[in-house]
């Protein structure tokens, strides 16, 4: 996909999306009036385990390993800097 042809990153609020019920609409604002409902709000997570914490050398072989893939898909300069 090429710049001109990209969609504008603009973000509209779910309320505009025709036939979204109250309820859901609700959960996804995380009101307070449904929590008793809900374990999770839509943006909280508790659910997640957290990471694995993996010693110094796997990480070095994983970013190794991920440097050669991004570099055979000829990935940008933003995207070799982040490993």
């Amino acid at each position: 996909m090429t710049d001109q042809n990209a969609s504008p990153g603009e973000c509209f609020p779910l309320s505009l999306v025709p036939g979204l019920s109250r309820l859901f609409l609700d959960y996804a604002a995380a009101d307070q009036p449904l929590a008793p409902f809900y374990s999770a709000t839509p943006c909280g997570h508790r659910w997640a385990p957290p990471p694995p914490l993996l010693p110094g050398a796997h990480r070095e072989t994983l970013a190794d390993l991920l440097l050669g893939q991004n570099h055979a898909c000829h990935a940008g300069p933003q995207a070799i800097a982040n490993i």
